[in-house]
């Protein structure tokens, strides 16, 4: 399971695995996005997370790899100028 949040001025992405049993959340991992989040969607695969978020005044799209056990690594990203900045990301 993946989640986005800003946490102390700083942009990140979470990670978390879900216990079966009893449905807790444990964060397996945490990466850093440069910008602000708005968005994410993991692929339909789920090898990657794509996160969509503001970074100096341009749309950029963060690509992150899952990993085993659900942990995540930057792999790149994308900057986009004069973009609106999105809500939401679809694949």
């Amino acid at each position: 399971m993946v989640s986005t949040r800003i946490t102390q001025g700083m942009d990140e992405a979470f990670s978390y695995s879900i216990d079966p049993a009893t449905g807790m959340l444990t964060q397996v991992s945490v990466v850093s996005t440069k910008g602000l989040p708005s968005g994410f969607s993991v692929d339909a695969q789920g090898k990657f997370v794509y996160v969509a978020e503001a970074y100096n005044s341009e749309l950029r799209i963060a690509v992150l790899q899952i990993g085993p056990a659900s942990t995540l690594t930057f792999v790149r990203a994308f900057n986009f100028s004069e973009m609106p900045i999105p809500v939401s990301l679809t694949l």
